[in-house]
């Protein structure tokens, strides 16, 4: 892994490479020494250790390989320990998902266009997701990691490594279709891909234009569980909302209240010195999501809302996600978030939180209810609107830290 040059800033992009080659997503090591940028260059301490192995003593593939921390939307990041095995195996689901980018060439399958890396991924390593790209470069024919969200770096990043796939959170996805439509040369683009947050329809439909000739997929997981599902191509368009269909070696159910259950060999083993929660989420071999959740026929899953965040009002139960992508489309709403406030009538009520457009005025409740009233039911309107200059969210995967905008407004 060799750190990457951006503009002399320290910390802020990394490289990592399948088969001793690491990529620079911004021109090379030589322009940055590791202790600069505050990367590590594994090759250099590999040539530099001992060839004796450390005595570990007996391994088995259960034992813990890895932790990683939670996002922190809901509350304090945890320590989510990952086995050998777990490690090992959740390289493998993001094959279903990538099989259309050919293993010699980085473009679909039968064809020779693209001779670059596989694909630019701006999850940071502390992320399970950018370690999971990491384990599988034997896939990804040396992944390009850029811990940066610029969307000028990453486009350039794709041009400079002539990458087949490009996967940004829906939040970083917005900035780069605020650029210029010819920013970059992006030809070598063969997969966009989404997921950590949900991922509005309009902005699935933009990413479509921005980048034809391109497949879309949506994948969701978390850190205890994995790459859960995906929903890849044409069916993003067709079945909007829906995360798609389980991935390989997952098994979903849902529980009497709605919430979506994960069993499966990629599971967590637990929270590190945390039992009481571990035992809260891990249940005789079936993970407990926090997510609600539907399936259709077809075997397509669809997340509701989260069951930590629903809102109760007046015996009424409103998911925050149901309600947030129609507030994006009201005049001037750049982003919308949903929270309960305490209500002394009702129990909780809706609180409609707006970063607007250019200082554009808020709308009233009025404004919203008959914004609304055609495609919502009135218990799930909101009886409170707040402004904010943007919206708190974790660092990594940019989740909308609503318990956090709930208690700034209720202290406010």
């Amino acid at each position: 892994m060799d750190s990457a040059a951006h503009g002399g800033s320290g910390g802020s992009g990394g490289t990592s490479g399948s088969g001793g080659t690491g990529r620079s997503a911004a021109g090379g090591a030589a322009a940055c020494g590791a202790a600069a940028c505050g990367a590590a260059d594994l090759d250099a301490r590999t040539a530099a250790a001992s060839p004796r192995p450390p005595d570990t003593g007996p391994l088995a593939e259960t034992d813990p390989h890895a932790i990683f921390l939670t996002s922190g939307s809901t509350g304090r990041p945890k320590g989510v320990v990952l086995s050998h095995r777990t490690s090992w195996l959740r390289g493998f689901p993001g094959a279903g998902t990538r099989a259309g980018l050919g293993a010699a060439s980085g473009g679909p399958a039968g064809t020779d266009t693209v001779a670059g890396v596989g694909a630019v991924c701006m999850f940071p390593l502390f992320h399970w997701a950018g370690w999971q790209w990491i384990i599988s470069g034997w896939l990804n024919r040396e992944p390009v990691h850029l811990c940066s969200a610029d969307p000028g770096e990453l486009l350039a990043a794709v041009e400079r490594h002539r990458a087949a796939e490009l996967y940004c959170i829906p939040a970083v996805w917005r900035r780069v279709l605020g650029l210029p439509a010819g920013a970059a040369d992006v030809r070598s683009l063969r997969v966009v891909s989404t997921g950590t947050s949900a991922a509005p329809a309009d902005l699935l439909a933009e990413l479509v234009d921005r980048f034809p000739g391109t497949e879309l997929s949506v994948r969701y997981g978390s850190t205890e569980a994995g790459g859960v599902a995906a929903l890849v191509g044409p069916q993003v368009l067709t079945r909007p909302g829906s995360v798609g269909r389980a991935m390989p070696g997952y098994r979903l159910r849902l529980d009497a209240d709605g919430e979506l259950l994960v069993g499966g060999p990629m599971l967590t083993s637990g929270y590190h010195r945390l039992p009481d929660q571990t035992a809260e989420v891990l249940d005789d071999g079936w993970y407990r999501s926090g997510d609600l959740a539907e399936r259709d026929d077809d075997g397509f899953w669809s997340i509701v809302g989260r069951k930590k965040e629903v809102i109760r009002s007046g015996g009424e139960t409103i998911a925050p996600r149901e309600i947030e992508p129609l507030l994006a489309t009201y005049p001037g709403v750049r982003e919308a978030a949903v929270v309960g406030l305490p209500d002394p009538l009702w129990g909780e009520q809706v609180c409609a939180v707006l970063v607007m457009c250019d200082d554009l005025p808020a709308p009233s409740v009025r404004d919203l209810a008959l914004h609304l009233e055609p495609v919502l039911a009135s218990f799930k309107w909101p009886r409170r609107v707040v402004t904010a200059g943007r919206l708190p969210r974790t660092s990594a995967t940019g989740q909308v830290q609503r318990a956090l905008l709930a208690n700034q407004i209720a202290s406010a």
